[in-house]
């Protein structure tokens, strides 16, 4: 296998990596939050439930809509309507778009926009866990406090089905797009498999703390 061979594997396979554990950490935060808002909905109503999946994890929601809004900046998308902290639907927010552009453009558009808790959540938490954490000499109040974002920024890195049906007509543009990306940038296994790895940790925190709250409600009611 010659050298640019070697290089063309090598950026399809680091893209189909990427994109696959892109979908499968959306697809678990996504399981985690359905079965919090049901076990919750079972044991104390819906009102509780949508405190809990909202107003409880706000900073979740707040990053999560704006990364739609942000997505859809950056692709040249067209911003229909934009809110916060207003329910609609059982939400706290909500971002409304229209793709515009070239065939291929709105395809990039569409996919962007429907992973895009997902990507710029784990843009914010490999800053987060980096410099928040990582680089910190001794555990104190400010590693506590990094480790609470980043737990409500990963609850609300989940793809809906209406995420998912909006990425899935342009995954393909995005798979070529990261093909072309890693066949400049050359991606670090070692390092994104041990950040992969504290994100799916930082997933297990919510859902064990989801299920501690809860008792600690039945202990009251």
């Amino acid at each position: 296998m010659d050298n640019t061979t070697f290089g063309i594997y090598m950026a399809l396979s680091t893209a189909t990596i990427i994109l696959l554990s892109v979908l499968f950490i959306g697809w678990t935060a996504e399981a985690i939050r359905t079965t919090t808002i049901r076990s919750y909905s079972r044991a104390f109503g819906p009102k509780l439930a949508i405190f809990v999946d909202n107003y409880f994890t706000f900073i979740g929601v707040i990053h999560h809509e704006l990364s739609h809004l942000l997505a859809a900046i950056l692709t040249g998308a067209k911003v229909v309507e934009f809110r916060l902290f207003k329910v609609k639907n059982g939400t706290l927010g909500y971002v409304n778009i229209v793709p515009r552009g070239p065939f291929w453009l709105r395809a990039v558009q569409q996919a962007i926009s429907g992973l895009a808790p997902i990507l710029f959540g784990e843009i914010t938490l490999m800053c987060i866990y980096t410099y928040g954490i990582h680089s910190r000499e001794e555990v104190d109040i400010w590693t506590a406090v990094f480790i609470i974002l980043m737990m409500q920024i990963s609850y609300h890195m989940s793809m809906s089905k209406q995420d998912l049906r909006i990425a899935a007509k342009g995954l393909w543009a995005v798979y070529i797009l990261l093909a072309l990306i890693f066949a400049i940038v050359h991606l670090n296994y070692a390092v994104y498999r041990e950040f992969i790895f504290v994100i799916l940790c930082i997933m297990v925190l919510n859902m064990l703390l989801a299920q501690i709250i809860k008792g600690i409600i039945s202990l009251f009611r």
